[in-house]
């Protein structure tokens, strides 16, 4: 089971509000076909935590973010190497998540959007940790997730954020498969999608994906 959590994004959904009685989805405002794909760069992962795996997080969950996006079609994306060859030197130098952002527009002349993505937390928590005398091999836990989100509209004279928001998730892991009863296998073994973290970073990479498809889509629309 798994509990998501998103922050209210910056672009109101007062769009999707009522018209004489008739409520008007998200969905429905994309519906109808678009012109082109509008061009996109998403930006690998920045991973700021201290997460005790033996593989690349960023690089896991940006190619699964990439993945799914890829998967429904709507947007041009940009290639992952490409867009990581451009913005490691750059985000040596500047925050994307600051208040200053008039060097997105400068370095990102191609594109229409970009879209930055920062890990801040990466957490199995035992549900008894609180508790005296808590027994690890008995005890659940929870895989919680934190991810910031920031998506930019490039397509006029300044950089225009879409959408801005920090995704959570708390999936739920049974005693069996905790960290200290389960032995975590690596991102590229073949029974990673089915262990406990595989199965948590799917469900979670792909509702991120939705989010960022949705809210290009929907600024396409105003």
């Amino acid at each position: 089971m798994s509990r998501f959590i998103l922050a209210l994004p910056l672009l109101a959904l007062s769009v999707c509000g009522c018209h004489n009685g008739d409520s008007i989805s998200l969905s429905q405002l994309y519906q109808a076909p678009l012109e082109s794909q509008p061009i996109v760069a998403v930006v690998p992962v920045i991973d700021n935590t201290k997460a005790n795996c033996d593989w690349n997080l960023s690089d896991e969950l940006s190619s699964s973010i990439y993945a799914h996006l890829a998967e429904r079609d709507h947007l041009r994306l940009i290639s992952s190497s490409k867009v990581r060859l451009k913005t490691r030197p750059l985000l040596e130098k500047n925050n994307p998540f600051g208040s200053d952002i008039n060097w997105i527009k400068r370095n990102f002349r191609e594109e229409e959007f970009v879209v930055f993505l920062e890990l801040v937390e990466h957490e199995e928590v035992l549900a008894d940790a609180r508790k005296k005398k808590p027994d690890p091999e008995k005890s659940s836990a929870e895989l919680r997730m934190s991810l910031r989100i920031r998506a930019f509209d490039l397509r006029g004279n300044e950089p225009v954020v879409v959408l801005q928001e920090l995704a959570t998730d708390a999936y739920f892991i049974h005693p069996q498969f905790n960290q200290v009863n389960f032995y975590q296998v690596s991102w590229k073994d073949p029974t990673f999608e089915m262990s406990p973290m595989g199965l948590a970073h799917e469900r979670f990479t792909k509702e991120i994906a939705r989010r960022i498809d949705d809210y290009i889509l929907l600024a396409l629309k105003k």
